[in-house]
């Protein structure tokens, strides 16, 4: 997982403030950048010992992109293993609910 910086930052900064989420919460790391869609790791600004949240960012190729708080929840004891398999596991059920991408 890299650190968040350059077009990536941006990207995301500009789908925080688009969702009235830039107060409440800061990127931690990138967890995926593709040419698609990029998935990052959240924390609350208020509350830095709450559950991170992820934060998928679809930027779709003549689309306005959107923003997308993914239900994931990570246990402290969680190995990255374990932690990225329940990120991959959460993007795929985002795109397996949204027709347009299967079609």
């Amino acid at each position: 997982m890299s650190p968040v910086s350059g077009k990536s930052e941006n990207r995301l900064k500009h789908a925080l403030e688009a969702r009235g989420l830039d107060n409440k919460y800061s990127a931690v790391k990138l967890i995926m950048d593709t040419s698609l869609y990029s998935v990052y790791l959240l924390s609350e600004n208020e509350k830095p010992k709450a559950e991170d949240k992820i934060l998928l960012i679809e930027h779709l190729p003549a689309q306005e992109s959107s923003a997308h708080l993914l239900p994931v929840r990570f246990k402290k004891t969680s190995s990255k293993k374990e932690t990225m398999q329940e990120i991959v596991a959460a993007v795929n059920a985002h795109f397996a609910q949204n027709e347009h991408y299967l079609s």
